[in-house]
């Protein structure tokens, strides 16, 4: 995982070592990992700056924290499909420009002199986030971190937002749980640039019209097909196996068939008791497959006649911790020592 932190002061001469020292010092509470697992970087420069964390293990052929050309500096969260994707994103004067033609899943935040261009994928898996102060803006991957900074270290609540989660599990907008914290959209550009912030969003491309002929539909298949398995192939490059959350859910199982075709080493993890139809099904795909699966059993009591769920409010606080309100509280959050 990639955490970044972007900055840029509203006037020439305003001093961000503050706001750097105060960004550095929260990492602890808005990283939920083992810190001495982290590696970092940082660009800096008069009025603007980029502050990178990572706990990933080696490079593993991925770009580095920051990508450093032409005196800006690039971080990118997730995965693009090649290097060449991110010469084209250091290279490109407006970032929106070539992100729509990119493979992968990522989102970009891109630092200039006194300037900040950050963009989401159309599946804003990885989201961006931004707010704003009397003396910054800032744009980041953690929504917290990002609220932090600009509230001077404490925590406001969005409570309006926060029902939606508590009512539906998730969030229904670009809201947050923390007031002033915003989630960039899909298939948008937000950029900072002389003090002021915009943000434009691109239309997704209309959908082609249905094939007539079989030949067609046989085609139309193939490509998304090849698409989808070019999309996971950067992961061969992964120094150890990659964990897939394995359920008895389609999606699940599509990313099973998809590692599979794109010869990617993979294991999978599936939580549940040995009766749970997830567990059934998730065993049936890892036997198919031939790839290690493990079954993490719930909690039960000292009978073992009962689950054990932690309090709601457990589970909602560890949702927003770990993924900040971007999975549903219902879901299981794994611990910080579970994640190292």
């Amino acid at each position: 995982m990639r955490v970044y932190l972007a900055m840029v002061a509203k006037r020439p001469d305003a001093d961000l070592s503050r706001h750097l020292a105060l960004a550095r010092s929260l990492l602890s509470d808005v990283f939920p990992v083992p810190l001495e697992t982290v590696d970092a970087a940082e660009w800096v420069r008069a009025g603007t700056a980029l502050l990178a964390w990572s706990n990933e293990e080696g490079a593993d052929g991925r770009p580095p924290l920051i990508v450093r050309e032409n005196g800006d500096g690039l971080g990118i969260s997730g995965t693009v499909a090649s290097q060449r994707d991110v010469q084209r994103l250091t290279q490109a004067p407006v970032l929106s420009d070539v992100t729509a033609d990119l493979s992968g899943c990522f989102s970009v935040i891109r630092v200039a002199e006194e300037e900040i261009q950050a963009v989401t994928a159309s599946t804003r898996a990885l989201s961006v986030f931004h707010a704003e102060n009397e003396d910054l803006h800032l744009v980041g991957t953690r929504a917290l971190h990002v609220h932090l900074v600009a509230n001077n270290g404490k925590v406001a609540w969005n409570e309006v937002a926060l029902q939606t989660m508590i009512r539906q599990g998730y969030f229904l907008s670009d809201e947050t749980p923390y007031r002033g914290v915003t989630a960039l959209g899909p298939c948008s550009m937000l950029t900072v640039k002389g003090g002021r912030r915009s943000i434009v969003t691109r239309s997704l491309p209309p959908a082609e019209p249905m094939p007539t002929s079989a030949r067609a539909k046989r085609r139309a298949i193939r490509q998304l097909g090849d698409a989808l398995v070019a999309a996971v192939e950067p992961l061969s490059a992964a120094s150890a196996s990659v964990n897939l959350a394995l359920t008895g859910g389609r999606d699940s199982r599509l990313m099973a068939a998809l590692l599979h075709a794109g010869r990617v080493p993979f294991r999978a993890t599936t939580n549940g008791l040995d009766t749970h139809p997830d567990v059934i099904i998730a065993r049936a795909i890892a036997a198919n497959l031939r790839i290690d699966h493990t079954v993490i059993a719930p909690v039960q009591s000292e009978a073992k006649d009962a689950v054990l769920v932690p309090h709601p409010s457990v589970r909602a606080y560890e949702v927003i911790r770990a993924c900040e309100g971007m999975t549903s509280a219902y879901e299981s959050s794994r611990s910080a020592e579970d994640r190292a």
